[in-house]
């Protein structure tokens, strides 16, 4: 009984000299469609990474345009969904068209020359009509820019 599972044993660890070459010689010559497999998974790593480059997603309220390095900034504007774009040459600009309110505090002066802080709640949007010159003249921060000096005028002639 002992001999037997010994044997067996024995043989399932010593392995035969002439199968460990040949798997040597595969492993080094690297097998016959060992080059192709690694070139067709690299194809399709790079096609894949091409792909995935090429989409953007315009989420819901967004709007999009297209900066481009050869025409600089596009006209079109592009609504929600999944779009196309050429990598490295074109670039989305994403804007939110949604309304955002926006409080803004101004000291002003009354009628008896005495300062008053006065603060005002604004709701403001992009019109998506004229999103590239608005890109072009402002940039993406364009509240930043345009609300404040126009409320502190509203403001001063309260």
């Amino acid at each position: 009984g002992d001999r037997a599972f010994t044997s067996s044993e024995s043989s399932t660890s010593k392995m035969d000299p002439k199968k460990i070459g040949d798997l040597a010689g595969r492993l080094k010559s690297g097998g016959k469609g060992m080059g192709a497999g690694v070139g067709f998974l690299a194809a399709a790593a790079g096609l894949a990474y091409g792909v995935s480059q090429s989409l953007y997603t315009v989420d819901g309220g967004h709007r999009a345009i297209i900066f481009s390095r050869l025409g600089g900034v596009q006209n079109d504007i592009y609504v929600e969904g999944l779009h196309f774009r050429i990598p490295w040459f074109q670039y989305p600009i994403i804007y939110d068209i949604r309304s955002r309110p926006r409080k803004i505090t101004s000291p002003t002066g009354s009628k008896d020359l005495q300062m008053v802080n006065i603060s005002l709640r604004v709701l403001s949007r992009p019109d998506q009509r004229y999103l590239p010159g608005i890109y072009r003249h402002l940039g993406t921060d364009f509240d930043e820019r345009v609300l404040p000096s126009i409320v502190n005028e509203v403001l001063k002639s309260v």
